[in-house]
């Protein structure tokens, strides 16, 4: 009977030892037990080390970019990225703000209002503060344009577009119930921060890691003003709860 235990625990495959629990690192654990447990942490450093090289030489062969569009650029181009930068400078950006504050004002939507302002002022203050701490160079090419005062990294372009754009998208995804107008605001709001993003580099102002830095930075704004505004209804609409008086129904939607 030993025997036999000892046995059917050889033939034992790896994918007895798959856990209903943990799922498929369990599996994962299975397969990597048929090799020796160097060749097993060797495999994965290796890949990572691959990855991660791949990721970061990427980044760096990129900022190459800046000194093809210098000796590529065209009039035509100058003038259409220079109309692009106006759109997203502050000016720009302020004016489409406001707009968008005082639509959704009219139509009694002031979370939606508070949650644009709190992106944006988020995007401005996050912004100045990782430029100030980064301090990176500019491009070390001709550039285009009067030179801000603030450094490279990251693109505040990128960001404020992305926070700007992507927010209104955010708002036309939970107001409306036609997928198709938030898949449209989102492309929208996609490529208009890729087009900033390359007007930019082609001017000399950015690296590309500065673009992808600043839209990375306007989805983080995004996601840190969504949570915000939500705590805040939540805690608007429990305050309001607690004020209601005994008996009469409470609804949440008109909480301050």
């Amino acid at each position: 009977m030993a025997a036999r235990s000892r046995a059917s625990l050889a033939d034992e495959s790896p994918q007895d030892t798959v856990d209903p629990a943990t799922g498929r690192l369990s599996a994962l654990e299975g397969r990597f037990a048929r090799f020796h447990p160097a060749a097993a942490v060797a495999s994965v450093a290796v890949s990572g080390y691959v990855a991660i090289c791949l990721v970061f030489a990427g980044m760096g062969l990129l900022d190459h970019v800046n000194r093809w569009f210098a000796g590529n650029r065209t009039s035509s181009m100058n003038g259409w990225t220079d109309h692009a930068t106006k759109v997203a400078d502050t000016s720009g950006i302020l004016v489409v703000l406001v707009a968008a504050i005082i639509v959704l004002l009219v139509f009694r939507l002031r979370w939606d209002a508070v949650f644009l302002a709190v992106a944006l002022g988020l995007e401005l203050l996050t912004f100045l503060s990782i430029n100030y701490l980064v301090g990176r160079p500019r491009p070390d090419v001709e550039r285009l344009g009067s030179l801000p005062s603030t450094s490279s990294f990251p693109s505040g372009h990128a960001a404020a577009m992305l926070a700007l754009y992507g927010g209104l998208a955010v708002i036309v995804s939970t107001r409306l119930r036609a997928r198709v107008a938030a898949v449209v605001c989102w492309i929208i709001a996609v490529l208009a921060t890729a087009a900033i993003g390359v007007a930019r580099v082609y001017r000399g102002m950015h690296h590309p890691s500065d673009v992808a830095a600043g839209a990375l930075l306007g989805l983080a704004v995004l996601g840190v003003a969504l949570v915000a505004v939500r705590t805040g209804e939540m805690a608007a609409a429990e305050r309001r709860r607690r004020r209601a008086p005994a008996g009469r129904p409470f609804d949440p939607e008109l909480a301050p």
